[in-house]
Formats: C-alpha cells, sequence, structure tokens
C-alpha cells in the first residue's frame, strides 16, 4: 500500500553459496497478492543478459507499481466489507436499542397501569371514606338534632313547670311561649325568665301566707284575699312581658281596724317609686253589701285622690253588682251601687297595661296551687 513491494535480502559475493543455484532460487519471495515475487539479478537471469543499475531500478519501480494496480483492486472490496461489518454492527446496536426502548415502553406501560390502578383504588378509597364520613355526619346531626329538640321539649316542660302560677295571671298573654322564644334566641338579653321566676316566688309566698283563710269561716274564705294577690300578680306579668318600668303590690293604706278592708294594690314606678294608681279588689258572696261598706271607707291619707282607678271585682261579682244595681227598689241603696259600679271593672287598667279578668274559680284553683 506505502508503494514498496518486498524487501531483498543482499548478498555479497564473498559470503557462501552466492551465485550457486540454489541459493538464487531461495531468493525469490511472493508479493502481497501472494504472486511469486523476482529479484532483479532473477530477471536478468530470465532475459538471459545482465542489466545496469538504471535498468534494474526502473525494472523495480514497474514491478512495484504493477503489484499495486492488484492492491488498488482488492481495495474497494476490502472498504465494502467494512461497510458492511459496520452497518452490521450499526444495526445490532439498533436492534438492541430497539429491544430496550421496547422493554421500557413496556416498563412504562406496567407502571402507568399500575398508576391507574393505584389511582382507581385510591379514589374509590377517598369516595368509600367521603360516603363514611357523610353518613357519621348525618347520624351525628340527627343525633344532635334529637338532642336539641329533647333539650328544647325539657325545657319547655321545666319552664311550664316553674311558671305554672304566673301562666295562670296571664293566660291569654302566652307567658310560657314567649319565655321560651327569648331563650332560644342568642342575641335576646334574657331577662324575661328570671324576673318571671322572682314574680311567682313573691305570688306563690303571698297566696301560701293568705291560704289560712281557707279554713275560716269568714265569707268565700281565702279567695278575696288572693284576688288581690292575682290582681298585682296579672299586672306584673304583664308589666315584665312588655318591659313596662312598673310594678303593683298589696298595701296597707285604708286606716281601719279591719286587716282585710286595710289592703289595696298600689302601681308605682320603679324608678322613682312614685304612685301612678291604686284600686280596691272586692270579691264575696254578696258584692251589694261590699260595695256598701266600701262607700263607707275612709280615703288613703298616703295614696293621691287622682290614683283612684276604682274596684276590681271577679267577673261573677260583677256581673251581680249590676244586676243588683239596676233591680234594687231602693233609691238611696240604688244610686250607691251605681256610683260603686261606675268605677268597678273585672280588671285592672294602669299605664296601658290590663289585668287577667278573673273569675272565683281560676282564683281558688291558683291559690290551692300555691298553697300545696
Amino acid at each position: 500500500m506505502n508503494g514498496e513491494v518486498s524487501v531483498e535480502r543482499k548478498f555479497s559475493p564473498s559470503q557462501p553459496g552466492y551465485g550457486s543455484e540454489g541459493c538464487r532460487q531461495s531468493m525469490g519471495t511472493t508479493t502481497n497478492n501472494g504472486a511469486r515475487r523476482f529479484s532483479a539479478t532473477e530477471l536478468g537471469r530470465t532475459v538471459g543478459m545482465p542489466y545496469s543499475f538504471d535498468t534494474m531500478r526502473y525494472l523495480k519501480d514497474v514491478m512495484r507499481r504493477r503489484e499495486d494496480i492488484h492492491t488498488m483492486r482488492v481495495m474497494p472490496k476490502t472498504h465494502l466489507l467494512a461497510q458492511l461489518v459496520l452497518l452490521e454492527q450499526s444495526g445490532r446496536e439498533m436492534l438492541i436499542h430497539q429491544e430496550r426502548f421496547c422493554r421500557q415502553q413496556i416498563a412504562h406501560k406496567r407502571d402507568d397501569e399500575r398508576s391507574k390502578r393505584e389511582e382507581q383504588r385510591l379514589q374509590q378509597k377517598n369516595r368509600d371514606r367521603l360516603e363514611e364520613m357523610k353518613r357519621k355526619q348525618v347520624e351525628e346531626l340527627a343525633a344532635l338534632k334529637e338532642g336539641v329538640t329533647s333539650f328544647q321539649r325539657q325545657i319547655d316542660a321545666e319552664v311550664k313547670e316553674k311558671l305554672r302560677i304566673v301562666c295562670m295571671l296571664q293566660p291569654r298573654m302566652n307567658v310560657a311561649a314567649a319565655v321560651l322564644a327569648e331563650v332560644k334566641n342568642e342575641a335576646s338579653p334574657f331577662l324575661l325568665l328570671p324576673e318571671l321566676m322572682e314574680e311567682e316566688k313573691r305570688v306563690a309566698k303571698a297566696l301560701k301566707a293568705d291560704s289560712r283563710y281557707s279554713k275560716s269561716s269568714a265569707d268565700s274564705g281565702a279567695v278575696p284575699h288572693w284576688m288581690r294577690t292575682c290582681v298585682a300578680g296579672s299586672f306584673n306579668v304583664a308589666a315584665i312581658l312588655q318591659d313596662a318600668p312598673y310594678r303593683a303590690t298589696v298595701d296597707d293604706a285604708v286606716k281601719v281596724t279591719n286587716a282585710f278592708l286595710r289592703k289595696v294594690v298600689v302601681v308605682r314606678d320603679v324608678n322613682d317609686r312614685s304612685v301612678v294608681g291604686w284600686v280596691h279588689v272586692r270579691a264575696g258572696s254578696d258584692p251589694a253589701t261590699l260595695a256598701t261598706e266600701l262607700v263607707r271607707l275612709p280615703a288613703p291619707e298616703e295614696l293621691p285622690d287622682q290614683g283612684n282607678i276604682g274596684v276590681v271585682w271577679p267577673k261573677e261579682d260583677f256581673l251581680e253588682l249590676s244586676r243588683r244595681a239596676k233591680a234594687n227598689n231602693n233609691v238611696e241603696t240604688q244610686q250607691l251601687l251605681q256610683s260603686v259600679l261606675g268605677i268597678s271593672s273585672a280588671s285592672l287598667h294602669c299605664v296601658g297595661l290590663t289585668t287577667h279578668e278573673f273569675s272565683k274559680k281560676e282564683v281558688d284553683t291558683i291559690g290551692s296551687l300555691a298553697s300545696v
């Protein structure tokens, strides 16, 4: 390939065997393409004449070029073989790469399927947990609602039990409903219940104290005494429900020896304790006689005359007094009864507040309940 075909060994004439036939035959070598190479001496012997140095050099150059021709013929095949080998290696590497890529794709597909299965499992788990949470929340809300309902029923029962007398003093004002509405309202000042409970205690204490007259031989027993307490309590309940600054009490105002006749119901302002009104309360089997006694009573010295509201009677006594005032034949008695009837009523009306119109039966029921 470098332009040199062979390297000849040179022998000097003094070396043994130089010039012999065997030695000259052994001087022949092979070329790169497999053909036998001849030296210049052998070439000269072949043609039968010796050559000069220049000729031998040129012949040697021609022989090298001739060998290069064979080499150039073989080189394209060698290059082609190298290209084929390279293509085979490239194809093999490509197959290996494709196989690796396919394996990676299979692995990725398996990972994707595994991820999808895991995602589906987690989604199902989350759905199950969410459903379980919703179910528990529904159960908790139902239990809480049941607890609230039970608490409300309990509160209703307790309020009605603690305010039994108060509710009977103003049956038309629906006292229990008003108190329960305030209890359930978180923004309310929560004043009705304690004030009504205190009024319940005061009324119950007064009714129980007057229950000693229930066994008395006096007219109607303890009902006339209970009637005063019921009128005052009914007025106070109305004032509390309407948030009015007034309260009614039963005071000894008339200077007489009879303890029953001394008592009147007085309405005062809670701020300055000034009297805004006062009223007599009467109840009995003979309203005409009670009216006659009432006219003969002296006026209270400590109460203003302009504050006198009149007389409050039970409903049946007021109707009986009206009938007696119309049917009495005595002119003087009739005028007296008419004057008393003119200032009489079945309920107390003062400063925009009205008491309940009691009957004797209702007063007796309330007094008996407080006396137990």
